[in-house]
Protein backbone atom coordinates (compact mmCIF):
# COMPACT_ATOMS: atom_id res chain seq x y z
CA UNK A 1 0.00 0.00 0.00
CA UNK A 2 3.22 2.47 0.47
CA UNK A 3 3.44 2.35 -3.34
CA UNK A 4 0.08 3.50 -4.12
CA UNK A 5 -0.26 7.04 -5.72
CA UNK A 6 -2.11 7.41 -2.27
CA UNK A 7 -0.03 5.54 0.35
CA UNK A 8 -1.82 3.67 3.30
CA UNK A 9 -0.83 2.19 6.62
CA UNK A 10 -2.30 -1.01 7.67
CA UNK A 11 -2.43 -2.45 11.36
CA UNK A 12 -2.92 -5.52 12.84
CA UNK A 13 -3.22 -5.94 16.15
CA UNK A 14 -2.94 -9.40 17.76
CA UNK A 15 -6.04 -10.54 19.69
CA UNK A 16 -4.58 -12.60 22.21
CA UNK A 17 -8.00 -14.59 22.50
CA UNK A 18 -7.92 -16.91 19.55
CA UNK A 19 -12.31 -16.67 19.26
CA UNK A 20 -11.93 -13.08 18.12
CA UNK A 21 -10.88 -11.38 15.21
CA UNK A 22 -7.30 -8.92 15.27
CA UNK A 23 -8.43 -5.28 15.54
CA UNK A 24 -6.94 -3.67 12.74
CA UNK A 25 -7.11 -0.13 11.27
CA UNK A 26 -5.40 2.27 8.14
CA UNK A 27 -5.05 5.46 7.17
CA UNK A 28 -3.10 7.53 5.03
CA UNK A 29 0.42 8.04 5.51
CA UNK A 30 2.79 10.71 4.03
CA UNK A 31 6.26 9.77 2.43
CA UNK A 32 7.15 13.24 1.64
CA UNK A 33 8.16 14.64 4.68
CA UNK A 34 4.41 15.93 5.95
CA UNK A 35 1.76 13.88 7.73
CA UNK A 36 -1.50 12.81 6.16
CA UNK A 37 -4.83 13.04 8.04
CA UNK A 38 -6.99 10.44 9.13
CA UNK A 39 -10.27 10.01 9.46
CA UNK A 40 -12.03 10.50 12.96
CA UNK A 41 -11.90 7.29 14.80
CA UNK A 42 -11.97 5.30 17.43
CA UNK A 43 -10.43 2.49 16.19
CA UNK A 44 -6.66 2.75 17.78
CA UNK A 45 -3.98 1.31 19.77
CA UNK A 46 -5.11 2.38 23.10
CA UNK A 47 -8.43 1.22 24.51
CA UNK A 48 -9.71 5.11 25.76
CA UNK A 49 -12.45 4.44 23.01
CA UNK A 50 -12.22 8.43 22.58
CA UNK A 51 -12.76 9.94 18.68
CA UNK A 52 -9.56 10.80 17.75
CA UNK A 53 -7.20 11.74 14.45
CA UNK A 54 -3.89 10.30 13.38
CA UNK A 55 -1.60 11.87 11.49
CA UNK A 56 1.27 9.93 10.37
CA UNK A 57 4.28 10.12 8.22
CA UNK A 58 7.10 7.68 7.26
CA UNK A 59 10.40 7.31 5.69
CA UNK A 60 13.02 5.62 4.97
CA UNK A 61 16.39 5.76 6.80
CA UNK A 62 18.11 3.41 4.56
CA UNK A 63 17.61 -0.13 2.41
CA UNK A 64 16.49 -1.54 5.88
CA UNK A 65 14.68 0.41 8.06
CA UNK A 66 11.56 2.38 7.70
CA UNK A 67 10.82 5.28 10.41
CA UNK A 68 6.99 6.26 10.98
CA UNK A 69 5.92 9.23 13.01
CA UNK A 70 2.75 8.85 14.49
CA UNK A 71 0.83 11.69 15.81
CA UNK A 72 -2.91 11.93 17.48
CA UNK A 73 -4.11 14.74 16.77
CA UNK A 74 -5.27 17.08 20.30
CA UNK A 75 -3.63 14.18 22.44
CA UNK A 76 -0.70 17.01 23.88
CA UNK A 77 1.86 14.24 23.61
CA UNK A 78 4.65 14.31 21.22
CA UNK A 79 5.00 11.91 18.07
CA UNK A 80 5.41 7.88 18.92
CA UNK A 81 8.46 7.15 16.67
CA UNK A 82 8.24 3.58 15.09
CA UNK A 83 11.84 2.15 13.58
CA UNK A 84 10.59 -0.88 11.59
CA UNK A 85 14.36 -2.74 10.71
CA UNK A 86 14.27 -5.07 8.20
CA UNK A 87 16.92 -8.47 8.56
CA UNK A 88 16.28 -11.23 6.16
CA UNK A 89 13.33 -13.21 7.20
CA UNK A 90 13.28 -10.92 10.64
CA UNK A 91 11.18 -7.38 11.20
CA UNK A 92 12.55 -5.94 14.07
CA UNK A 93 10.24 -3.50 15.80
CA UNK A 94 10.79 -0.43 18.35
CA UNK A 95 8.54 1.88 19.36
CA UNK A 96 9.63 4.96 21.02
CA UNK A 97 5.98 6.59 22.47
CA UNK A 98 5.25 10.31 22.96
CA UNK A 99 3.84 10.17 25.96
CA UNK A 100 7.06 8.39 27.59
CA UNK A 101 8.05 4.81 27.05
CA UNK A 102 9.28 2.24 24.98
CA UNK A 103 8.46 -1.07 23.37
CA UNK A 104 10.13 -3.43 20.95
CA UNK A 105 9.63 -6.70 19.54
CA UNK A 106 11.26 -8.84 16.93
CA UNK A 107 9.62 -11.53 14.52
CA UNK A 108 9.46 -13.48 11.26
CA UNK A 109 8.14 -12.29 8.13
CA UNK A 110 5.31 -13.16 6.53
CA UNK A 111 6.06 -15.02 2.68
Amino acid sequence: MLTDPQPRYKVEVYAGDATRSAPGFTGPIGLDGLYRKGERTEEGLDSSGFPRVNAVKGTWQNDHTFVIDWLVLGEGFPADQWTLTFAGETLNVHVKLGAGGEISTESETEE
